[in-house]
């Protein structure tokens, strides 16, 4: 079972890189906002690979609202957690 979530979770690192690479290049964010966006959407592969969810295809609206949740209840600034939701 941890080799498949091993790969579930390169897949996931994967898609992050290319998301990335993506706003970088086609959106042209600056390098900050990049560096708050791979924090904030590794943030959010934590909380998934915590509640047993370990690719992008397993996320729901359900799932984001709860770690849109989870983030208010760790006492995140409105700010940070709104910057969390543009990254996703």
């Amino acid at each position: 079972m941890t080799e498949m979530n091993d790969r579930a979770s390169s897949s996931m690192d994967s898609l992050v890189e290319r998301y990335m690479n993506d706003l970088r290049v086609e959106v042209g964010l600056a390098m900050n906002t990049l560096e708050a966006y791979r924090r904030d959407l590794q943030k959010l592969q934590s909380y998934l690979h915590a509640n047993g969810v370990h690719s992008f295809s397993g996320v729901t609206r359900q799932t984001i609202s709860e770690f849109l949740g989870h983030l208010r209840r760790s006492n995140h600034a409105p700010s940070s957690t709104a910057r969390c939701v543009a990254a996703l």
